[in-house]
């Protein structure tokens, strides 16, 4: 059964080092890039913000869009941290006994990856959602009567 995606659908410049289009990307979201971020947030923008340069999606309108997702995956990062450090548990003394509990962060982290995943999907950086980007609405859908 063919697919009903055509072969080689991805066509964006590529993210090489060596290629020219890289140092265009990198220049399109410096020149967007938000002056209030975090360093850990500009940190996940000058990785992000380039691809989606790349992808035809760092528009002036999305900023705000793609500044969420910076700040969420620095927050994840922050949390991860924490919780590795501290074994994510810690030990509650009580009347009924010692209990082993959840730091409230990991509920945090929950939360947060509820919503980084939310912000991948509307911003099509995962494979099964760059699917819906490949198209960019342009293309005819092929008919079949055409060849008549």
């Amino acid at each position: 059964m063919a697919g009903r995606y055509k072969e080689n659908v991805l066509k964006h410049p590529s993210l090489d080092d060596q290629s020219i289009n890289y140092e265009k990307h990198v220049a399109a979201a410096a020149r967007q890039k938000p002056g209030d971020l975090s360093p850990d947030e500009a940190a996940v923008w000058d990785a992000i913000a380039p691809l989606m340069s790349a992808l035809n999606r760092l528009h002036a309108q999305f900023v705000d869009f793609i500044v969420e997702y910076c700040i969420v995956s620095a927050r994840i990062k922050r949390l991860r941290e924490f919780l590795d450090e501290n074994d994510w548990h810690y030990l509650s003394e009580s009347p009924y006994g010692a209990q082993y509990k959840r730091f409230r962060q990991a509920a945090q982290l929950d939360d947060d990856w509820r919503k980084w995943n939310q912000l991948v999907a509307q911003l099509g950086l995962s494979p099964g959602t760059a699917l819906r980007f490949n198209d960019e609405g342009n293309a005819k859908p092929e008919n079949p009567f055409d060849d008549i």
